[in-house]
């Protein structure tokens, strides 16, 4: 595959792209069930963006990594410090 970025081609390989989708599967995979778990823990049967911004925030390694990330119409976090 080829991108182009302004006058200057950027080759990216197959395998990197395949190593990128597995990232972010991985990723999404560990969010969701992280907000699972913050979904049972307040007794709801729907994961709502406050259950994601819960996990997130939670979570000491996904809040290094998504830290300055803003999900809409989450609301805020009671009693983290």
């Amino acid at each position: 595959m080829i991108f182009y970025v302004s006058k200057y081609k950027v080759r990216v390989d197959a395998n990197a792209l395949i190593y990128l989708v597995a990232i972010l599967e991985y990723l999404t995979a560990k969010v969701l069930e992280l907000a699972r778990n913050a979904t049972r823990d307040n007794k709801k049967n729907r994961i709502i963006q406050r259950h994601i911004q819960l996990a997130i925030r939670n979570d000491d390694e996904l809040s290094k990594l998504l830290g300055t990330i803003m999900i809409d119409s989450d609301g805020f976090l009671p009693n983290i410090h």
